[in-house]
C-alpha cells in the first residue's frame, strides 16, 4: 500500500477533539443547527450545503473548559 497525504486527513480532522481531551456525552450538547445559515431549511438546492453547530454545556452554571478547533471538515453520507 502506498502511502499517501490522504491518510493523514482522517487524523488531521480528528485532532481538536482529541487535543481537546474526553469529555462524556452528559457534559456536552449541541445546539443552533443551521444549513447555509438557515435554522429551518426547507429545501435547499445546493449539493454540498454549509453545516454548522455550537457545542454547549449541559448545565448553565457549567462553562466548557476546552477550546474546539473549527475548519473545513468533509462527512461523507452513502446515497441511498
Amino acid at each position: 500500500m502506498k502511502f499517501t497525504p490522504n491518510h493523514l486527513l482522517p487524523v488531521a480532522a480528528a485532532f481538536p477533539f482529541i487535543a481537546a481531551g474526553p469529555a462524556s456525552a452528559g457534559n456536552v450538547g449541541v445546539g443552533d443547527l443551521k444549513a447555509e445559515q438557515l435554522a429551518n431549511p426547507v429545501q435547499l438546492d445546493i449539493v454540498k450545503p454549509r453545516l454548522s453547530w455550537q457545542l454547549k454545556p449541559t448545565r448553565p452554571d457549567e462553562r466548557m473548559r476546552h477550546r474546539v478547533g473549527s475548519g473545513p471538515y468533509h462527512f461523507s453520507i452513502p446515497n441511498p
